[in-house]
């Protein structure tokens, strides 16, 4: 009689991809915006100045949020924003009407019927 051992899925989990890359990867498959500036060379070097960011210092998903936002910047397309997830739950607050750190004003509008 023998017996077999099958070992599978052995191999350690790959580490999440990076908010960087991430982003990049959105831009890449869903960026169709105004922008005459080629988005490769731009992420080429966002990518390499964050590099240096990082070896010189410990990187933080915080350097990946501002690398992004060099790339939409060097776009010069003023119709996209990155936002860390910080600013995105105030401005949650802010459409729930709920406490935010932010002053808010408004105006409302209402219909008068024909005009």
């Amino acid at each position: 009689m023998t017996s077999l051992l099958l070992l599978v899925g052995c191999a350690p989990d790959p580490a999440p991809p990076s908010v960087f890359d991430a982003g990049v990867r959105e831009l890449r498959e869903h960026y169709h915006g105004y922008s005459a500036v080629p988005l490769e060379p731009v992420v080429m070097r966002a990518r390499a100045a964050l590099k240096a960011q990082c070896a010189a210092s410990p990187c933080t998903p915080l350097n990946d949020y501002e690398a992004l936002r060099s790339i939409t910047d060097a776009l010069q397309d003023s119709h996209n924003w990155v936002y860390t997830p910080t600013q995105i739950e105030q401005m949650g607050k802010l459409l729930k009407a709920s406490q935010s750190p932010l002053l808010s004003y408004g105006v409302v509008a209402l219909s008068t019927g024909s005009r």
